[in-house]
């Protein structure tokens, strides 16, 4: 788990014509390795577990009109993860040394909760609800700045992680975190972000954080 991306095949050049179905499969073998702490190569061509999802598009005549596209988060490949949009959250959100906003329309998200962190110490705790009880990996998606910080990330008031640098020369909105593993029950918890520095080139201990995401670990 934590490994995602997106590709594109662009067949502008060598397009593939059909006039009423089309059907493209996607082979599921390749290297797979004996467990996360060893790393040794089990097999190099053997059936992975990766979760794949897929969109297609084409070109057609007689355009009509079409529904809007879906902002970033609703088309990147989360399987069967459960997205948390921060922004909904805004209302129970607790702050210590900054002030907290919606900062709306950022690049090619639509919205997310912005922190103006005063320095070190200063701290963001977004509560959220997991669905069912479980063991689950806890990404974030967080935007990147010139003006951005390092934070620590805390589960229910424990460490969760390494500190997650989001500093970068211009502005990202936004990648993913992989934050940990933890054992949730359903209901309520906590996700609280702590400054603890920034990179020098930075100019100060911004963040800003689009989306908690929960992947259910099988059991």
């Amino acid at each position: 788990m934590g490994a995602r991306c997106s590709a594109y095949r662009w067949q502008i050049l060598d397009p593939v014509p059909f006039k009423k179905s089309l059907r493209l499969e996607i082979e599921h073998k390749g290297w797979t390795f004996n467990d996360e702490t060893d790393g040794s190569v089990r097999s190099g061509f053997e059936e992975r577990a990766d979760q794949f999802s897929s969109v297609a598009f084409w070109y057609q005549k007689e355009l009509k009109p079409l529904p809007d596209i879906p902002v970033g988060y609703a088309r990147t490949p989360y399987g069967n993860a459960t997205v948390i949009q921060a922004e909904d959250l805004m209302a129970k959100v607790k702050t210590e040394k900054g002030e907290a906003e919606i900062q709306k329309g950022l690049d090619f998200t639509k919205d997310i909760i912005f922190f103006r962190g005063e320095g070190e110490g200063a701290s963001l705790t977004i509560p959220f609800t997991a669905p069912s009880a479980g063991n689950y990996e806890v990404m974030t998606q967080m935007v990147h700045s010139y003006d951005y910080g390092t934070y620590q990330a805390f589960l229910d008031g424990k460490a969760l992680g390494e500190p997650q640098k989001t500093w970068v020369n211009g502005t990202i909105a936004s990648l993913d975190h992989v934050l940990g593993r933890a054992k949730l029950t359903a209901g309520t918890h906590e996700l609280k972000f702590t400054a603890v520095g920034k990179e020098e080139p930075s100019k100060g201990h911004y963040l800003g954080v689009d989306s908690i995401v929960l992947a259910k670990l099988a059991e």
